[in-house]
């Protein structure tokens, strides 16, 4: 189990995602140089010595990043803690709510200011203007009267007679151009769920749109969230939505009935008289409440203004977490950019001292099954295109395909992905420790993980870089469009590291079909990696840094079903 172990763990270091397995998605256009039916054989040759080579150079990679990132902007965060820069974010999202100077207000004069500040808001609105200057000296029951004659002013004649439906747009608008910073699209009542998100995603996130990724996760998220509503709801507006959300007894009734509910809700709650205290007391009670909790929690709370405030709420938070436990000692007087150099020295530390150790220790695990193989191969069966779609997003477009992905010791005799998954189950079942079962369930995770193909079309991409890796993601590069502009995407990456200018090179070409025709990782002169395609017209140039996820995630799929093999 030892020698098991030793392997997993350095699975771990190398294995990433493998898209495929059965898919589900795509259709053929132009751009898909693929055939529905065909099967396309790659075979990897695999350089153990240049494997090593890979291995060593790993330290001086992890030394580079820490030069690197020490010479990086990351959006002016790099000279701060993490609690200075959550206090960063904080104050920036709330600046758009507050009024101007709460951050250096105590917390009676920051309530007195904001509800000022909001009273005035919709006063000039909702309100038609009709709430005084001196609104605090008033008590409840005369506020209530002037806001009610603003609102006589604003809304039709019988308004307080109406159904809730009649004022929940209303308000939902005002809300929208107050609290809600105009994140509601127009026409918002009449969209459908899927219309409603698509118009957010576009509006305020327009940089995701760009990938046709963003579509099919959405796609992927909208069933889910239909999964908890009866069939047929998916074509409902959001308006249409509203009475399945809010109980009938609610729903039916109208706005004097709530109105005298919440009024009855907060008399039973108050003490007696309170309706004729002015608001000013009112507040200044609400003030002293919150005083109190605060110093209760704290008594240095005592006067302190709301930058302080919410600093001690950072601090509690973390304090209350469990984030300390994965960060070193004293974290929190660190900043992120010498947080992050710890955590790279951190991992540096452990690939000498554990990972590259147990690298040894499996290359003599690896004897002992009879040697490591030296070629595996693998092949795609393309089961069906289906017709091209278009992201409702950006416009890009993509042609589903179904694809079986099956690996081979030989290039003869093959064993799908579905079967090896059965393998590596009853493997994971075997083994005997908390720590072997956990990283075999790690492992299944990162294995079972699959993703809908797609053949995405880069001339429809603003940028034909974000088309290639959307395809990364897709299929892993092993098939990709026919019409790429390849002068637009990074040729030949080389990896340098701290003293070693060519610690890695990698490489890769297209046919003209699209398939993955040469692809190799080197390191310090030696390949380590190569796969190539076993039948192939034409060569597309091109090169690009993924190659080395192309290649390693299939190859350590082959080394897992080689040892299987080697042990019955």
């Amino acid at each position: 189990m030892k020698k098991i172990r030793i392997l997993t763990l350095f699975m771990l270091c190398t294995l990433l995602f493998l898209p495929f397995g059965t898919f589900s998605v795509a259709q053929s256009n132009g751009y898909v140089g693929v055939e529905e039916g065909d099967e396309y054989q790659w075979r990897i040759k695999i350089n153990m010595n240049g494997l090593d080579n890979v291995m060593q150079n790993v330290e001086g990679l992890l030394t580079e990043m820490e030069t690197r990132i020490s010479q990086t902007e990351l959006f002016g965060f790099e000279s701060m803690t993490i609690p200075e820069a959550m206090e960063n974010i904080s104050y920036t999202l709330l600046s758009y709510l507050l009024p101007p100077g709460w951050e250096n207000l105590n917390i009676s004069t920051f309530l007195n200011e904001t509800l000022d500040h909001y009273i005035s808001k919709f006063n000039l609105t909702f309100l038609s203007g009709e709430i005084p200057d001196n609104w605090q000296s008033l008590n409840y029951s005369a506020f209530v009267d002037v806001m009610i004659d603003g609102l006589n002013e604003t809304l039709p004649m019988g308004w307080e007679d109406q159904p809730i439906p009649f004022m929940l747009e209303l308000a939902l608008n005002e809300l929208n151009n107050t609290l809600l910073m105009g994140i509601l699209p127009s026409g918002w009542d009449d969209m459908t769920l899927q219309e409603f998100l698509e118009t957010i995603i576009i509006q305020s996130f327009p940089a995701a749109t760009e990938s046709f990724l963003t579509y099919v996760m959405m796609e992927q998220l909208l069933p889910m969230a239909y999964m908890m509503l009866p069939p047929g709801f998916d074509t409902y507006t959001i308006d249409e939505f509203f009475p399945l959300m809010i109980p009938s007894a609610i729903w039916d009734a109208n706005l004097t009935y709530m109105l005298d509910g919440l009024w009855y809700m907060i008399n039973d709650t108050s003490p007696p008289g309170w309706e004729s205290e002015p608001i000013s007391n009112l507040m200044g009670g609400l003030t002293d409440f919150l005083n109190y909790t605060l110093t209760s929690y704290d008594p240095e709370l005592e006067g302190a203004n709301m930058t302080t405030i919410i600093q001690w709420g950072i601090d509690t938070a973390f304090a209350y977490s469990n984030i300390s436990d994965s960060l070193p000692v004293g974290w929190d007087n660190t900043t992120i950019q010498e947080l992050v150099i710890a955590q790279l020295e951190q991992t540096k530390t452990q690939w000498t001292t554990t990972i590259l150790p147990q690298w040894e220790l499996m290359m003599e695990m690896m004897e002992t099954v009879g040697g490591f193989p030296t070629t595996i191969g693998i092949k795609i069966a393309i089961d069906q295109i289906h017709p091209e779609i278009q992201s409702t997003l950006g416009g890009q477009r993509a042609t589903p395909i179904d694809m079986t992905l099956s690996i081979s010791m030989d290039m003869q005799t093959w064993t799908s992905l579905n079967d090896l998954f059965s393998e590596f189950n009853s493997f994971s079942l075997s083994a005997s420790t908390y720590e072997e079962s956990s990283i075999t369930l790690i492992l299944e995770t990162i294995l079972n993980f699959t993703m809908a193909g797609y053949i995405v079309d880069p001339s429809t991409y603003s940028n034909q870089k974000i088309a290639f890796y959307d395809q990364f993601v897709f299929t892993q590069g092993l098939i990709v469009a026919n019409n790429y502009n390849w002068e637009t995407i990074t040729t030949e990456a080389i990896i340098a590291t701290t003293g070693n200018p060519d610690a890695y090179e990698l490489s890769a070409d297209w046919n003209s079909n699209g398939l993955l025709n040469r692809a190799r990782v080197s390191s310090d002169g030696l390949v380590a990696i190569s796969i190539n395609l076993y039948s192939g017209e034409g060569e597309i140039p091109g090169y690009e840094i993924v190659t080395l996820l192309i290649v390693l995630p299939s190859t350590i799929v082959g080394v897992i079903y080689y040892i299987r093999k080697r042990k019955k």
